[in-house]
């Protein structure tokens, strides 16, 4: 009797354990089936709808007038630009908004493909659809990576660019641990892994600390969450999208970086003085030097959310971008 309660043992273990596995698995889709039905409650699609080759992108408009195209940046939706920009725009232009593919209410784009130009060629291609040519593109931290990939493949589809806060340069060897980190993250098999656990159990105290960066010099907003939707960026398939996103960031800059000598459009540059992602030395300056005619400004007490805390200065810079692209055509039609 005793040397058979002895061999119970084991498997009596390896029966908790199993158990023990299995309601971490149970809980833990609970929690991502909570999450998302709360986040999608309380922030539903804000506008329309319009698709590209299978792949469904959500837009909201605003405004009439010349036509505005504004990008978002990482770990967010169109909202983040709502919320900033386009209020102090809207009155000007028609200023269209898209949620990237892959964020927000849009869909991954339907091969699978996540780089900036296929972000890009996409959004052409949507532009197309609603009757849209060539707008002034606005792209915020990694949308205004897409709208430089956009600039330097396909200058033809938009008059002028403006830029704020967008990794643009690439790195050295030695900068690039993080970007093998978010490679892994979106490894088919782990990234769903990493996803489902990242949406059921991120804490609101991790969220403070890793924006409470990108808003530095600045405090982060109390009501910067629920104004934004966040909710939505922490879904299972929008984190994994996300660092898909992340992961290509540098392939992106090695592939326009070339091409930034043959822009023959109006840039503005305006990024945070302060900003401790993505640093003016590295990105800001050499961007502005590298681009033929570029203008950059840097707003003073002000990090890598320039937009939250100075709107109307990426404003301006979409206003200065408009001037100038007219003044182009002003100056081709009288040489013409």
């Amino acid at each position: 009797m005793n040397d058979a309660g002895g061999l119970a043992w084991p498997w009596i273990a390896v029966a908790l354990v199993a158990l023990a596995q299995i309601c971490a698995v149970a809980a833990t889709e609970v929690r991502v089936r909570l999450r998302r039905s709360r986040a999608e409650r309380r922030h539903p699609p804000l506008g329309a709808f319009v698709t590209v080759n299978g792949t469904r992108l959500h837009y909201v408009q605003r405004g009439a007038g010349p036509d505005v195209v504004m990008l978002h940046g990482v770990n967010g939706s169109m909202r983040d630009l709502l919320e900033t920009v386009v209020p102090e725009l809207e009155g000007e232009f028609r200023v269209t908004v898209f949620d990237r593919p892959g964020m927000g209410y849009s869909d991954m784009i339907d091969c699978g493909e996540s780089s900036a130009l296929a972000q890009s060629e996409v959004m052409i291609a949507a532009l197309a659809q609603l009757g849209i040519h060539r707008p002034v593109l606005l792209g915020q931290s990694y949308g205004g990576t897409v709208a430089l990939t956009w600039a330097a493949f396909h200058p033809e589809t938009i008059c002028a660019l403006a830029i704020s806060g967008a990794p643009a340069i690439p790195m050295a060897a030695a900068n690039l641990r993080q970007f093998r980190v978010y490679r892994w993250l979106a490894h088919p098999l782990y990234g769903r892994l990493f996803g489902r656990l990242a949406a059921a159990w991120v804490t609101r105290r991790r969220l403070d600390r890793d924006f409470g960066v990108e808003f530095a010099p600045n405090p982060l907003p109390a009501d910067y969450f629920e104004r934004v939707g966040m909710g939505l960026a922490i879904r299972p398939e929008t984190l994994v999208n996300d660092s898909r996103h992340r992961a290509d960031i540098q392939p992106d800059c090695r592939r326009m970086a070339p091409r930034y000598g043959q822009f023959h459009l109006p840039v503005e540059i305006v990024y945070g003085a302060q900003d401790q992602r993505v640093k003016v030395e590295l990105h800001a300056r050499p961007l502005s030097q590298e681009i033929p005619g570029a203008r950059l400004k840097l707003v003073p007490g002000q990090g890598h959310m320039v937009h939250w805390g100075a709107p109307r200065a990426v404003a301006d810079a979409v206003r200065r971008a408009a001037r100038r692209a007219r003044a182009m055509t002003g100056q081709e039609s009288g040489a013409a």
